[in-house]
């Protein structure tokens, strides 16, 4: 996922520079409407998924592993039933029969305890992989950090602060400028660590780094989609009707699922890959690889 998110910047940079220099000089002006935002978020993004996809190396990792894994985990198949039920429900059901609370949000309503529900879950089984043995110091803290803005996050239907960060930056003149430095920080932020705690739990599981990578894209697919829709309805702040604020509650909303797998899958592995790998050094017979030094 990392070297997505690297070649999605790449592109995006060399898209936005090639098309403000072509129009400003053939124009005499940069397009900042809604459909130039579309194509600036969307043609790169494509770009990146499928050059790093023709570019990927011979045997790469199988990216539906998490769920394989996660898939045989009887307590984890009964909770990923009633998340895609609510999530199916909140979709499905006709606007004009469905009742307020199933609406598509992270602020209010079933759907948004729900998300939550799985980040302080997610948070509360991270701090239980770091209670096993083999972290090392720096993973411990990329860990230990993610779970902390996990349990920040599952407070927002309670607290409402996220909703709210923009108009705490009350220094910046320009509303929109005060809600594009807010989010956009949360996100570099999550850009900054998910590939951080991926490696740190790469280790121990592979599912469990994966199901990390996966969260990081339904993340940065849910800031594309609120973006769109803060374009289309700036002022006031993006409300629950706003054009593509449903989509981008439920991708966060499946990011928050994602997490919670990784999370399932890194406390049931980490402890068995460091007692399994201690063991096997230990029966090592004498003469063979795995010895001990004398």
């Amino acid at each position: 996922m990392r070297r997505v998110v690297n070649l999605w910047l790449a592109l995006l940079g060399a898209y936005w520079l090639t098309r403000a220099g072509a129009s400003s000089l053939l124009f005499g002006r940069i397009d900042h409407d809604y459909p130039a935002l579309v194509d600036l978020l969307a043609i790169p993004a494509l770009q990146a998924v499928v050059l790093a996809w023709a570019t990927r190396q011979p045997g790469s990792v199988d990216l539906a592993l998490p769920w394989r894994e996660a898939w045989r985990l009887r307590t984890w198949r009964g909770a990923l039933a009633v998340d895609v039920g609510i999530l199916a429900a909140s979709w499905l059901m006709p606007a004009t029969s469905r009742p307020s609370w199933l609406e598509p949000s992270f602020r209010a309503g079933l759907p948004a305890w729900v998300a939550a529900a799985k980040l302080a879950a997610a948070a509360a089984l991270l701090v239980a992989a770091l209670g096993r043995h083999g972290f090392r110091t720096r993973d411990r803290l990329a860990v230990a950090a993610l779970a902390a803005a996990l349990l920040a996050l599952a407070a927002e239907p309670w607290l409402g602060w996220l909703a709210g960060l923009p108009e705490r930056l009350s220094m910046v003149s320009p509303p929109p400028l005060r809600w594009y430095g807010a989010y956009g920080a949360l996100t570099a932020a999550a850009v900054l660590l998910a590939p951080q705690t991926a490696a740190a739990l790469r280790p121990y599981s592979q599912a469990a780094a994966l199901a990390c990578d996966w969260a990081l894209g339904l993340l940065l697919a849910a800031a594309g989609c609120a973006t769109l829709g803060f374009v289309r309805q700036p002022v006031p702040a993006v409300t629950a009707d706003a054009p593509w604020t449903p989509a981008a509650a439920t991708l966060g909303s499946l990011s928050a699922t994602a997490l919670l797998m990784g999370a399932v899958l890194a406390a049931a592995a980490s402890g068995r890959a460091v007692a399994a790998g201690t063991a096997a050094v230990r029966r090592a017979p004498a003469g063979e690889p795995g010895e001990e030094p004398a």
